[in-house]
């Protein structure tokens, strides 16, 4: 099997359903950042060893983020979404949970935090960042699930909470 079709050569892509987009559509910003995010989880997770329950989760979001993005490649095609696998309904409190456990051990703060410290909270900072973009590209697109969308808003606060708790390890 080629890994290149050609089919793109023209700066439109297919998505599912067989509709042909500009490659700078809304939908594939959302679709690419999703990409890049899981890209950056992946990185992440290469950092925490010493954590493995944490790169577990981390790859559970990763398998959750290929579902958002395959209900965002659909487009408006709203029978092919209804197709598709959806998000477990628990996977938004699973979030929550680990954002009340992982807040337990915090100091409070009063101020905004300078991104550093070490390079796992670092990379956890990025996807955060990328995360926030993703949000704002699902939206742009126009066309999204309501629980994909919360979903990827509790995410960025996860990102938060997990590089706040590895500067403080």
């Amino acid at each position: 099997m080629c890994i290149y079709t050609r089919q793109g050569d023209s700066g439109k892509t297919t998505i599912v359903g067989g509709e042909a987009i500009s490659k700078d559509s809304p939908i594939l910003d959302a679709c690419g950042t999703l990409d890049e995010l899981s890209s950056f989880i992946g990185v992440l997770r290469g950092t925490l060893n010493t954590m493995p329950a944490e790169k577990d989760f981390l790859h559970t979001i990763q398998q959750n983020l290929l579902v958002v993005g395959s209900h965002l490649a659909c487009g408006s095609n709203s029978n092919i979404i209804k197709s598709l696998p959806r998000l477990q309904c628990d996977v938004t409190r699973n979030i929550e949970l680990r954002i009340a456990e992982k807040e337990k051990n915090l100091t409070s703060i009063s101020n905004f935090i300078i991104p550093g410290g070490n390079l796992a909270s670092s990379y956890a900072h990025v996807c955060r960042t990328i995360c926030r973009r993703a949000e704002r590209n699902i939206v742009r697109a126009g066309s999204y699930l309501n629980d994909d969308l919360v979903y990827i808003n509790r995410l960025s606060d996860y990102f938060f909470c997990l590089a706040r708790s590895i500067s403080e390890l």
